[in-house]
């Protein structure tokens, strides 16, 4: 029951021992999504000023499985502050591409600020930005991928690999949709 876990959740944010922690990541993700904005507000409270690394990660995380589009849009906003750290940036990113609600407007906003956020990544890692579309299993998402990517490999010179390996996941992943799509709508279907 989703009320439940939003619940605990919501308690967790008093007491630690409320609930194992391993939980923690996705109770504050129902809690985004249940609870409302003040919840939310709590969340992102904890990424900017928490000294907890584990809770920080599992606040941005939770906000970027937001659903809303409004909300989803300001935890994309969130993700590029300075004092977020780079692995909550992609905490938030990576959540809302991943997610068939908000995959359209979280790409649309990456192709705005696809060079913002490489930029924010330290050198080594500048090519993870190449990976953000690794979600994506139709057709139109993987060529507009593969432009920004191609783009992307060409003016930096780095990353051609990872931008291969993030085009080769949405084949796969469209390869498996077209060849088992049926079969899995039957099962869910019963």
């Amino acid at each position: 029951n989703l009320s439940v876990l939003a619940d605990a959740g919501r308690r967790l944010l008093e007491d630690p021992q409320a609930l194992d922690p391993e939980f923690r990541p996705i109770a504050w993700a129902v809690g985004v999504r249940e609870l409302g904005p003040g919840f939310a507000e709590e969340m992102t409270s904890r990424v900017l000023t928490s000294e907890n690394a584990a809770d920080r990660q599992a606040a941005a995380g939770a906000l970027g499985a937001s659903l809303d589009p409004g909300a989803s849009a300001a935890v994309l906003e969130l993700a590029m502050r300075p004092d977020v750290r780079i692995n909550e940036l992609g905490a938030i990113v990576f959540q809302q591409l991943g997610q068939p609600e908000t995959r359209e407007a979280a790409w649309t906003w990456l192709l705005s600020n696809f060079d913002r956020m490489r930029e924010r990544l330290p050198g080594f890692a500048q090519d993870y930005v190449y990976a953000t579309p690794s979600s994506f299993c139709d057709a139109t998402l993987r060529e507009s991928a593969k432009s920004v990517l191609d783009k992307g490999v060409a003016e930096k010179h780095v990353g051609s690999l990872r931008a291969a390996r993030t085009l080769e996941s949405i084949d796969l992943c469209m390869a498996q949709k077209a060849a088992l799509g049926g079969q899995v709508s039957e099962v869910l279907a019963e």
